[in-house]
């Protein structure tokens, strides 16, 4: 939410903890992959390409996903039930439909994570190694670049399909790849420090976990 560890005003550190008591009830997680061979970094390293698809990720992740050979084309969502919660909620309380949303994409980030490291176990017994995972919308890769990867994968897999304007549905849903390869390194920072939203409080905690490990 944007508060630093500990420093959030009351009410707010009770009613999260009261709504988070609540959000087993409405969360739903869940979250698929499939493996797909011959990744292609483009000549000029603007973009990529795979199971047919060209993407223009842009040089930053393109240049994550160095010695990577194959893709886990992921989805990950939170469901559908906790945005109709909150939507229910903003109606009596906008602070608490605010916390919701902001529990709902944590949830969903979660679950990318936890994706990401059964990819990783599963890359590792076959003798390789992953990137971390990286979604359109990030680092200048077009939204509308999901419309390849959803191409590729099977119709409303996990429950989320696509709108006209590539917005996800159910919201709270993550799409994106995480390259495998034997010669792939995965990067130790974080992806919100590759943004260049200077003004995203995400990106300014995750410099400042870092400015702090040093």
């Amino acid at each position: 939410m944007g508060y630093e560890a500990g420093l959030a005003p009351p009410p707010v550190p009770e009613i999260i903890d009261e709504l988070f008591a609540e959000a087993g009830s409405y969360v739903s997680p869940a979250g698929g992959y499939l493996i797909v061979d011959g990744l292609v970094i483009r000549d000029d390293g603007a973009g990529i390409s795979f199971g047919r698809k060209v993407f223009a990720t842009g040089t930053t992740i393109a240049h994550q996903l160095r010695g990577a050979e194959d893709v886990a084309v992921f989805v990950c969502t939170a469901g559908p039930g906790v945005t109709e919660w909150a939507k229910r909620i903003a109606e009596e309380d906008l602070m608490r439909s605010y916390i919701i949303d902001a529990l709902a994409s944590c949830c969903v980030e979660r679950t990318a994570e936890k994706l990401e490291a059964i990819v990783t176990e599963a890359a590792s017994r076959a003798g390789k190694q992953v990137t971390k995972h990286y979604s359109p919308g990030h680092c200048r890769w077009p939204v509308s670049d999901q419309y390849a990867l959803f191409s590729l994968l099977p119709k409303d897999f996990c429950g989320v399909r696509l709108t006209e304007s590539s917005l996800m549905v159910p919201v709270k849903s993550i799409s994106g790849i995480i390259g495998i390869g034997m010669n792939v390194q995965k990067s130790s920072i974080h992806q919100c420090e590759l943004c260049e939203m200077t003004t995203c409080f995400r990106r300014k905690q995750a410099l400042r976990t870092r400015a702090r490990s040093r």
